[in-house]
């Protein structure tokens, strides 16, 4: 069942106290009560504190521009990279 049948099903059926129909609040009230509601704003919360994080290290080590660099490195020297990776270009800096 979907979020929203689950939500109509609720606007629907659901009556306060009193027995007059309950408002969206209401329903909004009793939904946010329930522990998979907290459970997964826990998990979203921990979620996005954990995104925050990473988006603070990529743009504390310029993280972008590295990358960029090394795109650009790649597209002017692909025939280079492609060697070296397979070992056969070696630095010998012995003379």
């Amino acid at each position: 069942m979907s979020p929203w049948s689950l939500w109509k099903i609720l606007a629907d059926d659901v009556h306060d106290s009193d027995g007059a129909k309950a408002s969206v609040n209401t329903i909004k009230d009793m939904l946010a009560g329930l522990p998979e509601f907290q459970e997964g704003k826990e998990r979203f919360g921990l979620h996005l504190d954990m995104a925050g994080k990473c988006v603070k290290v990529f743009q504390d080590h310029k993280l972008l521009d590295v990358g960029s660099v090394e795109q650009v490195r790649r597209a002017e020297f692909p025939r280079m990279q492609t060697r070296a990776n397979r070992g056969l270009v070696t630095c010998d800096r012995s003379g």
